[in-house]
């Protein structure tokens, strides 16, 4: 039995959670707000001891501070699911690794995803082999959700009842086609097989997001011809934006041809963005003119997109005028409703002009003389049809944590992190 209590998080692990104990513990989170975060490892959980838990936290007297809870290698039951999901909204993440979840249980998850809570951005459901119920459930809710970015789905296709997946890979395919929220996806050791692939592929090419995927432990060990790999290829290409693809495998050369392809890419980038701060309008002309440049691409110095570097531009009025009319013909106006993606940005482009006192910039970002422009809306609901499925629980939220973390991919743990570190 071990209760470790840290500066700012409580760390149980190898024990039976009593409701004495439970009592115990929401009492410490209660009365002391240092306590920011909560780790349950190789738990296992008497009748009631969840419930209780749940009941005694009182987030009133935190003032409403959130918690980060993880679960490792600890099983929970629907039931236990069900009590957990009254407090979501205090939750800073959906972390359940090795939880043992069911269809049941990603249901009740899904439903509270599904109705858009802003504190949470990153889910996490590695190891829980939950059937295609449970990952249409997850999907459709991420159609209707705008602040998840980061998902991780590893080894969590449940194949024992000889269920088939395809249709969730259509369904996630139409996902990634139509959401653009997503930056950062898990999909190892899922057992993709060859006819799946291309339904990813699909999506993957038409999403204008998605930064990040790790494929590991899937079908690459087996593509010898690198047929998929080239579609993969082909794909990343028309897709423009992911600069990290993580897969197991060394010294393979069609992995090597997708990395070469994300390299040239970030050079461009980089080229891009310099141009940009500059003014370089013959630069920025024969970038855009040799298709090396990506509309969609926001991750420049500080997370700021082309436009917020144009807001910060020391350089004379006209030539900061001459650039974002250029972007402007190129349909760059789109950034122009985009945030800051660094920790804590907020302000859109023409906001940060007026915060730096370069309101003449800010008129130039605002003007309508090149092109006139309409936010896309995010697309709410998937067009896939397939089995419908019913909807058996509800939950609330209430109440963003920035998206710009990189510190959880690809680093995915399976036994469950140190106790500090």
């Amino acid at each position: 039995m071990t209760i470790h209590f840290y500066k700012d998080e409580i760390i149980i692990e190898n024990i039976n959670f009593t409701a004495k104990i439970a009592q115990e513990i929401a009492d410490k989170l209660n009365f002391d707000m240092a306590y920011t975060k909560i780790t349950f490892k190789n738990v296992s959980f008497d009748e009631n001891s969840i419930s209780t838990f749940c009941n005694e936290l009182d987030f009133r007297i935190r003032d409403l501070k959130r918690i980060m809870f993880q679960f490792y290698d600890t099983k929970i039951s629907s039931l236990e699911m069900k009590c957990l999901s009254k407090i979501f909204p205090f939750f800073t993440k959906i972390h359940f690794q090795n939880a043992g979840l069911d269809n049941d249980s990603i249901t009740i998850i899904s439903e509270y995803i599904k109705k858009n809570p802003t504190n949470i951005t990153t889910v996490h459901l590695e190891n829980n082999r939950f059937g295609t119920e449970g990952h249409h459930a997850l999907i459709d809710a991420l159609f209707q959700n705008d602040t998840i970015d980061k998902l991780f789905l590893r080894n969590t296709h449940d194949y024992r009842n000889g269920q088939d997946f395809t249709p969730v890979y259509q369904h996630l395919s139409q996902l990634l086609h139509d959401n653009s929220s997503i930056k950062i996806l898990g999909l190892q050791e899922s057992y993709v097989y060859y006819p799946l692939v291309e339904y990813l592929f699909n999506g993957i090419e038409k999403n204008n997001g998605l930064h990040k995927i790790d494929l590991g432990n899937n079908f690459f060990a087996l593509d010898k011809r690198g047929y998929y790999s080239d579609k993969f290829a082909e794909a990343i290409k028309k897709q423009g934006l992911i600069n990290q693809f993580t897969n197991d495998l060394r010294h393979n050369p069609h992995i090597d041809k997708i990395q070469s392809i994300i390299n040239e890419r970030e050079v461009n980038k980089a080229i891009f963005f310099e141009a940009v701060s500059c003014c370089d309008i013959e630069k920025l002309k024969t970038l855009l003119a040799d298709d090396k440049v990506n509309m969609h691409w926001t991750t420049a110095d500080k997370g700021y997109n082309a436009l917020h570097l144009l807001a910060l531009s020391k350089q004379p009025l006209n030539k900061i005028e001459n650039t974002i009319k250029l972007l402007y013909q190129h349909n760059f106006k789109e950034l122009l409703y985009k945030y800051s993606a660094r920790n804590g940005g907020k302000l859109q482009p023409m906001e940060l002009a007026n915060d730096k006192g370069t309101n003449k910039v800010a008129k130039l970002l605002l003007s309508t003389k090149s092109v006139q422009f309409k936010a896309p809306a995010i697309a709410k609901a998937s067009t896939v049809s397939r089995k419908n499925y019913s909807n058996n629980y509800k939950s609330c939220g209430l109440f963003s944590k920035s998206l710009y973390d990189t510190t959880e991919f690809p680093a995915l743990p399976t036994a469950g992190p140190n106790s500090k570190g």
